[in-house]
């Protein structure tokens, strides 16, 4: 369907389902450049999230949000990333489903499994230069995923419209956790599931160290309870591994 409000400068307009087009301009970049490292960057969520991150993502939908599936219409993957997750949400909601960050080369990504073949994510070589990987292709395409390029912070989406909202791995990408809570828990309709999932892992240069949120005993209880929610169901030990940064290996 398309990302909306993208960023021209910022995309890097490659279709990441032609392996061509991605060796073509992972070879023009410079080493050491913003833009090798964004696309390594995003080559490495590509690769975790397809690889071995999705058995994570897939235990969380079916711990958390598959005995509630038939109550959702409408669901947005707050900070999706690549789209791993917002692709398994397609897969089980017979509706809308929005996939929503602030990075239009991911969300490029996220986009590229809607079409007949695998997704092509740049990847560090023996060589140390970039090529081109192969994921492994989904056994059946999405449904149409509408692609949002907004801030979790200050989302473009009405208040009030979403049976589901998830958060995977980002508020310990944000620089204020507790408005990121507050934007997710506003955008739920009434009775609707807010499902985070968040690495023990904070990045002072990232979140300040007073701004880090604890999900452990009654202050999260006070904090949920602020925004009219309730904890229902909480798990610990889902384990994923990046290949470098501060989530290299967290659970």
């Amino acid at each position: 369907m398309g990302v909306e409000a993208i960023d021209a400068e910022a995309n890097p307009g490659v279709a990441f389902d032609d392996e061509a087009a991605v060796r073509e301009w992972v070879a023009g970049l410079e080493p050491g450049t913003d833009h090798w490292e964004q696309a390594l960057m995003v080559g490495m969520y590509a690769n975790a999230h397809h690889g071995p991150n999705r058995t994570m993502l897939t235990a969380l939908l079916g711990r958390f949000i598959a005995p509630y599936c038939s109550q959702f219409d409408t669901a947005v993957d707050l900070g999706c990333g690549v789209g791993a997750f917002t692709g398994l949400l397609a897969r089980h909601l017979v509706s809308e489903v929005i996939g929503l960050d602030t990075w239009p080369m991911a969300l490029r990504v996220g986009e590229a499994p809607a079409g007949p073949g695998p997704v092509h994510a740049p990847t560090l070589g023996d060589d140390a230069k970039l090529t081109a990987t192969s994921l492994a292709a989904p056994a059946d395409q999405p449904p149409p995923i509408r692609w949002v390029c907004g801030d979790i912070l200050n989302p473009p989406l009405p208040a009030g419209s979403f049976d589901l909202v998830t958060a995977i791995s980002v508020f310990d990408s944000v620089s204020n956790p507790l408005v990121a809570l507050g934007q997710a828990s506003a955008l739920l309709r009434p009775n609707g599931l807010l499902l985070i999932a968040q690495p023990n892992a904070w990045a002072a240069h990232v979140t300040a160290p007073e701004g880090w949120l604890s999900s452990d005993g009654e202050a999260w209880q006070q904090l949920v309870g602020h925004y009219a929610l309730e904890t229902i169901d909480q798990e610990d030990g889902f384990t994923s591994a990046l290949a470098r940064g501060p989530r290299t290996q967290c659970q």
